[in-house]
This record gives structure tokens, C-alpha cells and sequence, in this order.
């Protein structure tokens, strides 16, 4: 079987120039979001794109069109579009120590990495298999991880254990659990579904948009992706947005008291 080029997208917040590039990009793309209790994402991605011809000028194109944020990695496999994806789709629900199902983006350049490392895992082989290499960007180079090159899924599925040394090794993306218990306990009407896996999707697509904010302390980002999930939108929907980014990237304060200053200062006026 011929080896196929694909390339992960995710893209946590569509501009007009984005849903414009979709709607007439020829390139074949399936949703990686397919679990049962995550369908109402399906249609938001992450994404897997088959890249016919030449990969890299497949994921330059992507660049220009969505950002360098959108790219999640490409990778080859033996496998054909719709197997490969039904496969990495399964790997964006892990399970914790206490056996419950918990939403992982196995596919990002954080966590990847991470997942190829443990190679005393039986799900790692299962995950890898019919890979053939997996390339993502470290931040400062692209690096390329290996798999098995099998051209069959294996039939015994292995699901992601996320054991401790596991989840100290994901580090920052833990993040998003600690939230989802803290906003559990003290506010959980602003959860639109009872399902631990929804939840945890909304917290991180929250965190996603902090990441994305412009802000550059993990502080800041965390504060912003509260607020997105308190008020219902982010806090750069308001149109004080831009002097509150200014005053934090210029000066040494925080988001939070960047927030106070601006909205005293609208509220007296």
C-alpha cells in the first residue's frame, strides 16, 4: 500500500477568511471528533487533511490561510484518510485512574511527544502503530517521532491510561482538569451538559482562546479563559479589549488588574 501525507488542524475560532478558505479549499478533510458524546463538535474539528502531493506546500498554504497556531503536526501512515482518522479519533478520550473518560488532545505538539515516550505502554503500540512518522514543531524546530509503519489497525484497542506519571509529564495541559473541578465546585451552572467529557471539552477550548489572547503569562490566560466560561464569551469580545492587552503587554500588571483599572476608569466616566 502507497504511504499517505496527512497534516492535523485544529481551529478554535473561525474568522470569515477562514470559513471563506474552507469553503473552497479542495483539500479532503475529516473531523477527528467523533466520539458519541462529543458530536455537536464534530463539525469544529480538530481536523485531518490528506495532503495530495506535496505535503509541505500543503501545510505553507494551511500557514498563510489559518496561522501558525492551527497546525498541529502532519504525519504518514500505509492507512487510507477515513481508517487513519477513525483511529486517531479514538485517541482523544482517555481514561483516568478512576476509569473515567476524559477528553486528551493527544494530537497536539505538547502532548504527543509526551504519549510516544512512554514506551512501556501497551496503548503507546496501539497508538503508533500504524503510524510511520509524526512530525511536529516543537517551537523551535520540527521534530520527527516514528511508529510501527503497520498497514492495519490492531484489533486489540488499547485506550490511553492516564497514570500519574503521565499526567506530570502532560504538565500545562492538566490545566484544564484542575479548572474543570474548580468550576464544578463553584459554579457549575455555566456547564451546558452533565457529560465529564463535554465539560472538559468547554474548559479546554476556554483555555485554547487564552492561549491564543495575545497574553503571554499562563496567569493571564487561565484568568481570561474563567471569564470566557463565567460570562459566557471572551473577554476580547468587549470593546475595551485592546487597551487592556496594551496595558498588560507594556506594563507590569496582570490581566486582572488591568481589567479593574479599565472598567473603573469606564464606569466613572
Amino acid at each position: 500500500m502507497n504511504e499517505a501525507y496527512f497534516v492535523i488542524v485544529e481551529q478554535c475560532a473561525p474568522s470569515p477568511s477562514s470559513e471563506t478558505f474552507w469553503t473552497n479549499s479542495m483539500l479532503p478533510r475529516l473531523s477527528l471528533m467523533r466520539c458519541r458524546a462529543l458530536s455537536h463538535l464534530a463539525q469544529e474539528g480538530p481536523w485531518l487533511l490528506a495532503a495530495e502531493g506535496d505535503v509541505l506546500a500543503v501545510v505553507n498554504e494551511l500557514r498563510e490561510q489559518l496561522g501558525d497556531q492551527a497546525i498541529m503536526g502532519r504525519l504518514s501512515s500505509n492507512l487510507p484518510h477515513t481508517s487513519l482518522a477513525a483511529h486517531l479519533s479514538r485517541a482523544l478520550v482517555a481514561q483516568n485512574a478512576e476509569g473515567r473518560s476524559v477528553l486528551l488532545r493527544s494530537y497536539s505538539p505538547q502532548v504527543m511527544p509526551v504519549l510516544h515516550a512512554r514506551t512501556d505502554c501497551s496503548w503507546r503500540d496501539y497508538l503508533f502503530g500504524p503510524i510511520n512518522s509524526w512530525w511536529v514543531n516543537n517551537g523551535t524546530d520540527v521534530q520527527q517521532y516514528s511508529g510501527k509503519g503497520l498497514s492495519v489497525i490492531p484489533d486489540d484497542f488499547q485506550p490511553i491510561i492516564l497514570d500519574d506519571h503521565l499526567l506530570a509529564a502532560l504538565g500545562s495541559d492538566q490545566q484544564a482538569l484542575a479548572l474543570l473541578e474548580e468550576l464544578e465546585r463553584a459554579a457549575p451552572q455555566i456547564f451546558k451538559s452533565d457529560c465529564h467529557g463535554e465539560r472538559l471539552s468547554q474548559v479546554d477550548q476556554a483555555l485554547i482562546l487564552g492561549r491564543n489572547s495575545g497574553l503571554s503569562h499562563s496567569e493571564d490566560q487561565l484568568l481570561f479563559a474563567t471569564l470566557t466560561l463565567l460570562e459566557g464569551q471572551p473577554p476580547d469580545r468587549h470593546e475595551y479589549w485592546a487597551q487592556v492587552l496594551q496595558m498588560v503587554s507594556e506594563q507590569p500588571i496582570t490581566l486582572g488588574h488591568a481589567l479593574e483599572q479599565v472598567l473603573e476608569e469606564t464606569f466613572h466616566d
